[in-house]
């Protein structure tokens, strides 16, 4: 794929995707000052996106990586790992199926990495609610984590409301 070069002044970025040439994915925080990435070293994103501009390449740690927006894939390529994810073809079918879209509330028992949760965030839109409830707190600490990377990324993103527990419990 060619990838055309836009400004960063341009645009109103918070979040970058860094992606290599194996795929391996990096989603970082727009910022001035150095942030830590694992594989990566330390980076000035805020600097690095100014001098290379999205779509472009750098070299950082022996391996090239290409800077882009973070859109639904590359979040899904760097989110954060916990419980089994839902792949994209079984996320994409559970949405369509349920016909869920904008302006919706959905509730999702069983959070986990938010797998699912990333492609719910999107679908929803502004107005919408995402409703994540989960009992493990590890696996819940990997996907608000996820939807937090998401909300940064993507501004047009729906309220979120996260519930700690069984959702049966919850439902009594």
């Amino acid at each position: 794929l060619e990838f055309r070069r836009v400004l960063f002044r341009s645009m109103d970025i918070t979040s970058i995707a860094m992606v290599a040439e194996d795929g391996r994915t990096w989603i970082l925080p727009v910022a001035e000052g150095e942030t830590r990435a694992k594989g990566l070293g330390m980076l000035d994103t805020a600097a690095l996106l100014k001098e290379v501009g999205l779509g472009g390449e750098v070299e950082l740690a022996g391996k090239n990586v290409r800077l882009l927006p973070c859109g639904l894939s590359e979040l899904r390529k760097g989110m954060l790992r916990r419980a089994q994810t839902i792949g994209d073809k079984d996320a994409g079918i559970i949405v369509a199926r349920l016909g869920i879209g904008r302006d919706d509330v959905v509730l999702e028992a069983g959070l986990g990495s938010a797998g699912l949760g990333l492609h719910l965030h999107r679908a929803l839109g502004p107005n919408g609610h995402h409703i994540t409830v989960e009992p493990r707190e590890e696996h819940a600490a990997a996907g608000l984590g996820n939807l937090a990377r998401a909300g940064e990324a993507w501004r047009d993103g729906p309220r979120h409301t996260h519930l700690e527990g069984h959702a049966e419990d919850l439902a009594a």
